[in-house]
């Protein structure tokens, strides 16, 4: 079957990603929550006897903790460092993949496939060798 991703921040909701899902989108947590939610994924006595990988999928963003649902406050970042700055420390914190948002103010067809060109060529590769 497609993989089951399940979202949220509740532990009601990460414990139905480690019960009943193939991964985990964490939505509003970061980085340095993230241990912690990651260990009460592996505490659920289901999750020891998962045949399948388990997939954390975190958004290629930054925000402020301290205001994270403004969602204006969120940084989609536009340059190569600042890319692989960010996807560095998501896979720091137990990301195994992410979620990728065209930078804001992207316009038109054209100029979305530049970028999506551009990141596939400058970006993806990169992360992979991380």
């Amino acid at each position: 079957h497609p993989p089951l991703m399940i979202g949220g921040d509740s532990r009601p909701a990460i414990r139905r990603a480690a019960i009943m899902g193939d991964g985990w989108l964490p939505w509003l947590t970061t980085r340095d929550e993230m241990p912690e939610r990651l260990r009460y994924i592996r505490e659920q006595p289901v999750f020891a006897g998962r045949t399948r990988p388990f997939e954390v999928l975190m958004l290629l963003a930054d925000f402020p903790a301290e205001d994270r649902l403004n969602l204006s406050r969120f940084h989609i970042p536009r340059q190569r460092d600042e890319v692989l700055d960010l996807a560095g420390a998501a896979k720091a914190a137990g990301a195994t993949g992410l979620i990728v948002h065209l930078p804001p103010g992207t316009s038109g067809l054209d100029e979305c496939l530049e970028w999506v060109e551009w990141f596939s060529r400058e970006i993806i590769p990169a992360v992979r060798r991380m």
